[in-house]
């Protein structure tokens, strides 16, 4: 089969290692930005996302949540955010998100637990907490994605087959 790209970008590292259908030399080089950033697989992610109907509590109790997050986890964690949800209005609820990167969860599991219980009771706001979220939230402000990129979160041993076989299939 034939396979056509269009883009924006014909220089991009991403692209350059499927026409030379080098998919080794990409993985090594994803790896290496995982590494640098502090992604998956070298570091584990929870998310955390903040509901109300209204817009101003959605918005404090975020910033309320994630205070609480950076006063109580001090160790390796990283709390980022609050931000907007991707999916910022999904019917009447407003929705902000804060995202955790972590190696060990112990810590971790008991500020979370510490934190559902004290939303619990709240009639106004509800958290919706997802460790490992199998899909990664961006927010895009103001700045156009320029890179093509596909990610794989699995290990070595998963994601080099994987990443094979696509580009086997596209033929390119």
């Amino acid at each position: 089969g034939e396979v056509i790209l269009q883009t924006f970008n014909p220089d991009n590292f991403t692209l350059e290692c499927v026409k030379e259908n080098d998919y080794l030399k990409y993985y090594n080089y994803e790896m290496n930005i995982r590494k640098e950033l502090k992604y998956p697989p070298y570091v584990y992610l929870a998310g955390i996302k903040i509901v109300s109907k209204d817009y101003d509590i959605a918005s404090k109790e975020a910033s309320k949540v994630a205070n609480y997050l950076r006063t109580n986890l001090k160790n390796n964690e990283v709390v980022l955010g609050p931000t907007t949800a991707t999916m910022f209005k999904n019917g009447d609820n407003y929705r902000f998100q804060i995202t955790i990167k972590y190696k060990d969860e112990d810590k971790l599991l008991e500020v979370l637990r510490s934190l559902e219980e004290l939303y619990i009771i709240n009639k106004k706001v509800y958290l919706e907490i997802d460790l490992n979220p199998s899909r990664i939230w961006y927010n895009k402000v103001g700045d156009k994605m320029k890179d093509l990129r596909v990610i794989f979160m699995g290990t070595p041993d998963f994601s080099v087959p994987v990443l094979k076989s696509l580009i086997e299939k596209t033929n390119v």
